[in-house]
């Protein structure tokens, strides 16, 4: 099995000590968590288990795939013993038997074509539980497998799986052979406990608006930076240049905090720089024209940051997905003052 995003080793994190005042009841978190979209709901249970889940091994490997061609395969974890796919679907309506017949169906095909590893456990998890018609499928597996066989085709014309007809006997000869007991549901309310008692929780689930994790650090006026001083050179005798450089200041510090969070999970900035990498590689395109008008080139230059997708960090989009767009206009600050790029031109 080839994953392409990196195996991430799971070790102890301490939490920063928050008042637990400061945060929601907990039968409110669940309002919360219904307005993610698909994409936080998978970075919101990827949280769970790195910080939450007291059983998960620190030796162990734990990585969010999701996404298009991950195989039906949302979260990967992986230890001596096990191997465990979590699978997180963020609907409007509970998880119907259909949709639970997708899910597994999906990933038995996969296994059956060699895409990805046989499983100890298949996890699902949905943020509106399951109806009162699916349960079964969690406590009768010879049920759940009868009922996938007898609508095999259907199954896979609605997963838009292509197969010859000799593939289908292969594949309903293979999964008969399979014990679908470990396939299982995890309630929606577990994880919220569970969040709910740890730091973490504080942190995501306060009075104020729900952010994640973020360590916040003595604010400077940041004048005698170098990205400061390209910026009044662009903008001089315009009258918003004190506009452009509050907000230069504001997202840099933003920035500033979220590399020290970095360096407070995980020991070191390495995620941190790889955002950077990403950013970096995003925009430096737009400085082989010299030609084009330095300000339109600041603009569209935090413009595309601030768009541009994180792909290689675990603080990015498949990660913790912490990064902010105002962090990643900071970090083209940052390029400045690490002289990758420049606010001026060349020969000014």
């Amino acid at each position: 099995m080839d994953f392409k995003k990196e195996q991430i080793k799971v070790k102890d994190i301490h939490m920063p000590k928050i008042k637990k005042a400061n945060r929601i009841s907990e039968s409110k978190m669940i309002g919360i968590i219904s307005n993610y979209s698909g994409e936080e709901f998978e970075s919101f249970l990827f949280e769970w288990l790195r910080f939450c889940k007291k059983d998960i091994d620190e030796d162990s490997l734990l990585f969010r795939i999701g996404g298009t061609g991950d195989n039906g395969v949302d979260i990967y974890y992986k230890n001596k013993e096990e191997i465990v796919y979590y699978q997180a679907k963020q609907y409007n309506h509970q998880l119907t038997l259909n949709e639970i017949i997708d899910i597994v169906s999906k990933i038995f095909w996969y296994i059956f074509k060699g895409k990805i590893d046989y499983p100890t456990k298949i996890f699902v998890i949905s943020s509106k539980g399951i109806s009162s018609k699916s349960v079964f499928a969690f406590t009768n597996p010879i049920k759940l497998k009868q009922v996938i066989l007898g609508n095999l085709k259907h199954t896979l014309k609605r997963n838009k799986i292509n197969y010859e007809e000799q593939e289908l006997i292969e594949f309903s000869t293979f999964f008969q052979n399979k014990d679908l007991s470990i396939v299982k549901n995890i309630q929606i309310d577990k994880i919220i406990y569970d969040y709910y008692c740890s730091e973490l929780g504080v942190i995501r689930f306060t009075k104020q608006e729900p952010f994640r994790l973020r360590i916040k650090i003595k604010r400077e006026d940041y004048d005698d930076e170098l990205f400061i001083k390209q910026i009044k050179s662009v903008y001089a005798k315009s009258k918003t240049q004190n506009l452009v450089v509050s907000d230069a200041k504001d997202s840099y510090y933003n920035c500033l905090c979220l590399k020290e969070t970095d360096r407070f999970l995980y020991g070191n900035n390495v995620e941190f720089d790889l955002v950077k990498e990403d950013i970096y590689e995003s925009v430096n395109f737009l400085f082989y024209n010299e030609t084009i008008d330095v300000k339109e080139r600041y603009v569209t230059c935090l413009d595309k940051a601030a768009q541009s997708n994180i792909n290689i960090s675990l603080l990015g989009d498949y990660g913790l997905n912490m990064v902010t767009k105002s962090d990643k206009k900071g970090i083209c600050q940052m390029l400045v003052n690490e002289k990758k790029i420049s606010w001026e031109k060349k020969d000014e």
